[in-house]
């Protein structure tokens, strides 16, 4: 009886340290994804064969990449048990994340209302009401329309 629990233990030790190595793998494989898809692109940028991005675009870059390392680093601490050090460190996803979702909403709505025959950057309207629903809670403003 004590050879099958102890056997039975140590295959959920075991199951339980893959699934944490899952997502350290995950983390990377993500990383190597946004590599090969956006490498070229920035090393033609730096060639000068490719016109440079908006300065929006390189602060998108920016926070997509710390996003990233910060998944692999949150799952390399669970996975070497450092999980004081991993609660303090997903504290900066609470800044990170509002961040990186007003700006996806701002790259994503300015080509639209270019095309509609708005001013490129008249999306402050629509960020400034973004940024107001998000720390005030409340409903959306009615001076979230497109220009």
């Amino acid at each position: 009886m004590s050879v099958e629990v102890n056997s039975v233990f140590a295959g959920r030790v075991a199951s339980h340290r893959a699934d944490r190595l899952v997502y350290g793998f995950m983390a990377m494989l993500f990383i190597l994804v946004a590599a090969v898809g956006f490498g070229p692109r920035l090393f033609a940028t730096l060639e000068g064969t490719r016109p440079v991005e908006a300065p929006l675009v390189h602060v998108h870059a920016v926070l997509m990449g710390s996003w990233l390392l910060l998944f692999l680093a949150q799952s390399s601490l669970v996975a070497t048990d450092r999980r004081q050090l991993h609660q303090r460190l997903g504290q900066v996803s609470f800044v990170l994340a509002p961040l990186m979702l007003i700006l996806m909403v701002v790259l994503t709505v300015t080509p639209y209302c270019v095309f509609f025959g708005g001013e490129p950057l008249a999306t402050h309207r629509i960020l400034s009401s973004l940024v107001a629903v998000l720390l005030s809670r409340c409903s959306c403003p009615s001076s979230l329309t497109m220009p």
